[in-house]
């Protein structure tokens, strides 16, 4: 198209022009943009954490008992408490446990033994112990933030399983 006949279009026909030879292209730019706002959105504008964040990697505690553990914690102490239970025999079960180690905050790990060495070698880890009458172990993350609230939790912890 020249210019001239550019030049000699209504507003409405230019804009319906630049719709009809660009739209696509408009529309893609767009989902690009929208999928990074969302991706930077979850990476670094992620919702509140708990005041304590625990992480449980077991076949033996659900989501279900989960949810009542922050009740009673929550109850118990006014303070905020996010218990997140992963499977171990599900099949992407490591895989998550993995990216939640990795990515979230974490101030008190539950898991098999052999994880909280594995832990403790790749320097994820302060220290672990067992937990009470259980055949699992907790750990505590360098990162995590210390307290009388993390005392209480682990405490909790080693009456409950």
């Amino acid at each position: 198209m020249a210019k001239e006949e550019f030049k000699e279009m209504t507003f409405r026909q230019k804009l319906r022009w630049l719709f009809d030879y660009y739209s696509l292209p408009f529309i893609a730019v767009l989902g690009v943009l929208i999928v990074m706002g969302i991706l930077i959105k979850s990476i670094f504008l992620s919702g509140e954490t708990g005041d304590v964040c625990v992480l449980i990697y077991s076949d033996k505690v659900t989501q279900e008992e989960c949810l009542t553990y922050e009740n009673e914690i929550e109850e118990k102490t006014g303070k905020s408490v996010s218990i997140q239970a992963i499977s171990v025999s599900d099949p992407y079960g490591s895989q998550a446990f993995a990216a939640k180690i990795g990515c979230d905050v974490i101030d008190l790990v539950i898991a098999p033994e052999n994880e909280m060495k594995l832990m403790l070698e790749n320097g994820f880890l302060l220290s672990y112990a067992p937990v009470d009458n259980a055949n699992m172990y907790m750990g505590v993350p360098k990162s995590a933030r210390e307290g009388d609230l993390l005392k209480i939790v682990i405490d909790y912890f080693d009456e409950k399983l």
